[in-house]
């Protein structure tokens, strides 16, 4: 089962790729806000992947330099949760990121 959860969620990451928003503020994106769109996106492509009980619990973000960001999403269910990296690149008020399995 583990084994099994861990292959899936590795399929979804790769799957998810570099995923970009387009933001309406005008000085860049708010890290809380990319933080809450991560993670919903997150959340959504794991449903769609065949893991509705899987979810994106929590995004962190730290702003490394004036356009890229570091941090972790955690992935799990009720019974277990695994961290992954993630890295946000910003430009203008749209920012991509990629999450690393």
């Amino acid at each position: 089962m583990m084994n099994r959860f861990k292959t899936m969620l590795m399929t979804a990451s790769i799957v998810l790729g570099i995923i970009s928003f387009t933001v309406s503020c005008s000085n860049g994106p708010d890290k809380t806000d990319m933080q809450n769109q991560i993670q919903s996106q997150i959340t959504e492509s794991l449903a769609q992947k065949g893991l509705p009980g899987v979810k994106c619990k929590s995004v962190a973000l730290v702003k490394e330099s004036k356009n890229k960001y570091t941090g972790i999403a955690e992935i799990g269910n009720d019974a277990m949760s695994e961290q992954h990296s993630i890295d946000v690149t910003v430009d203008g008020e749209t920012f991509v990121w990629k999450m690393e399995n």
